[in-house]
């Protein structure tokens, strides 16, 4: 998007933001929404890494969908992850450390 503004001390001005990347960023946080929900506890690999690229965006500064959707997002990634640990320490497997560790992380990183 382009338009003309009157910046003081500098004149009119043509000022051009790409959107493109704010929109991606909201189309794939979706994404990751619907894949861990759809697929529940067998997204529970992916977990660490899709959070760890979510919990940035929960406080974007620049556009409200790209939080919300976020935020969004997180619910599933964390449920699939809770699932594959409860499945885990009831099947007897152990639970990897970097699972134990997700809750507190994830709270503590959303709340900061």
């Amino acid at each position: 998007q382009s338009m003309t503004m009157k910046i003081p001390g500098v004149g009119v001005k043509t000022v051009t933001l790409n959107t493109d990347v704010i929109q991606e960023k909201s189309q794939a946080s979706r994404a990751l929404y619907e894949h861990a929900a759809a697929l529940g506890e067998a997204f529970a690999p992916y977990a660490k890494v899709c959070a760890a690229a979510m919990i940035p965006n929960v406080s974007f500064q620049y556009n409200s969908e790209v939080r919300s959707t976020s935020a969004q997002a997180l619910a599933p990634i964390f449920e699939a992850a809770c699932a594959y640990a409860t499945a885990s320490s009831v099947g007897g497997k152990p639970v990897p450390p970097d699972m134990r560790r997700m809750p507190q992380q994830l709270f503590s990183s959303v709340c900061n």
